[in-house]
C-alpha cells in the first residue's frame, strides 16, 4: 500500500512539474492597423523553441520583406520555469515597417526593430499593456543571425553591433531594465526577462546626459567616474571649452568596444553622461573620450 501511495505521489509531482505550453503565433500589421497576416503559428512548451521560416510576404505586406528578413531563419524560445500558466503568445511586428525613419518616438531612439508581444494567460487572461513577468529571473530568447541584422544595421549607420542596445518600449520612455542582449560570432541574441514591446536600435546620449553648471571651462577634461567600484550604474563628468563633437565609448579589458554613449556636437560646459551597465559582466572596462584633438581614456571596475 505504501508503495502504492509512493507511486501516486511521484506521479503527480512529476505531472505538476511538467513545463506549460506556449501557443504562438507570428504575425505583421498592414499599415491602417485593422487588419493582419499571419506568418506562422504552433505550440512548445518552456525550455523548447521555433524558428522563424523564410517567406515572402505577399500583397500589401511585401514592403515589410526587410524587416522580416532579420528574423528569418532565427530562434525564438522561453526557459523551463518561466511561466506559471499556460499562455497564447500572439509575436507582432505591427506595422513599424510603414513610416520607418531612423529617427523614432520617443524623442533620441533610433529604432531597427519592434516587435510586441501580446500574451493571454490560461488564468491570469489578456495582458494588454502590463508587463509579463517570468518567474525567477528566468528569459526568453530572441536569437538572430548576425549576418541578417548586419546590413539592416547599415540604415542606423551602424559597423559594430555591440552599438546597437535592447530596450522595452512606453508611450513616452524607454526601459533598459531587465533586457540585455549578446552578440556572439555567429548571432545577436536578446535576453528579456518579461514580454511587452521589444525594440532593439540605438539610444541617443542626449537622453542621458545633464549640463551641469553654468560656468565655462577653459579646458578638456574627462575625470574619474563615480562611484567606482559600481554596480551597475555609474556618472562620468568631462568638460569641454568650446563647440565641438564629442564622442564618448566603452571598451572591455580587450579593447573591444561595447557601447557608445555620445557621439553628437556639443556646446561648451561641463556634463554628466549615466552609464549602466546592466547587461555587462563584471570586470575591469574603460571609458574613452574623443572631442577635437582631446583624447583621454580612465579606467574603472564593475562589481556585481
Amino acid at each position: 500500500m505504501k508503495k502504492l501511495l509512493t507511486i501516486i505521489l511521484i506521479s503527480f509531482i512529476s505531472l505538476t512539474a511538467q513545463p506549460y505550453q506556449i501557443n504562438y503565433s507570428v504575425i505583421i500589421e498592414n499599415c491602417d492597423g485593422n487588419q493582419y497576416h499571419e506568418i506562422l503559428s504552433g505550440s512548445i512548451t518552456e525550455g523548447e523553441s521555433f524558428t522563424f521560416p523564410t517567406v515572402n510576404l505577399p500583397g500589401e505586406y511585401s514592403p515589410a520583406q526587410y524587416i522580416y528578413n532579420i528574423f528569418a531563419g532565427g530562434e525564438f524560445g522561453i526557459e523551463e520555469g518561466s511561466l506559471n500558466e499556460n499562455i497564447d503568445l500572439v509575436l507582432n511586428l505591427s506595422n513599424f515597417w510603414c513610416n520607418f525613419s531612423v529617427t523614432e518616438f520617443p524623442e533620441g531612439v533610433y529604432r531597427l526593430f519592434s516587435l510586441v508581444a501580446e500574451i493571454t494567460g490560461e488564468s491570469s487572461g489578456y495582458n494588454p499593456n502590463e508587463y509579463y513577468w517570468f518567474n525567477d529571473n528566468k528569459e526568453a530568447h530572441i536569437s538572430i543571425a548576425k549576418d541578417k541584422i548586419t546590413f539592416y544595421a547599415a540604415l542606423l549607420g551602424i559597423s559594430d553591433l555591440n552599438e546597437i542596445e535592447v530596450f522595452y518600449v512606453g508611450e513616452n520612455n524607454i526601459d533598459q531594465n531587465d533586457i540585455r542582449r549578446i552578440v556572439s560570432d555567429t548571432h545577436f541574441t536578446i535576453y528579456p526577462r518579461h514580454f511587452s514591446l521589444l525594440s532593439a536600435g540605438i539610444v541617443s546620449g542626449t537622453t542621458d546626459i545633464d549640463f551641469t553648471d553654468n560656468n565655462l571651462p577653459t579646458e578638456f577634461k574627462l575625470l574619474q567616474n563615480y562611484p567606482n567600484p559600481f554596480n551597475p550604474e555609474t556618472s562620468i563628468n568631462f568638460s569641454i571649452p568650446k563647440t565641438e563633437n564629442v564622442k564618448l565609448t566603452i571598451h572591455n579589458i580587450l579593447g573591444q568596444k561595447v557601447r557608445t554613449l555620445l557621439n553628437e556636437v556639443k556646446e561648451a560646459g561641463n556634463y554628466t553622461v549615466k552609464f549602466n551597465a546592466l547587461d555587462l559582466p563584471s570586470g575591469i572596462y574603460f571609458y574613452k573620450i574623443i572631442s577635437g584633438e582631446f583624447t583621454k581614456t580612465i579606467k574603472m571596475t564593475l562589481m556585481k
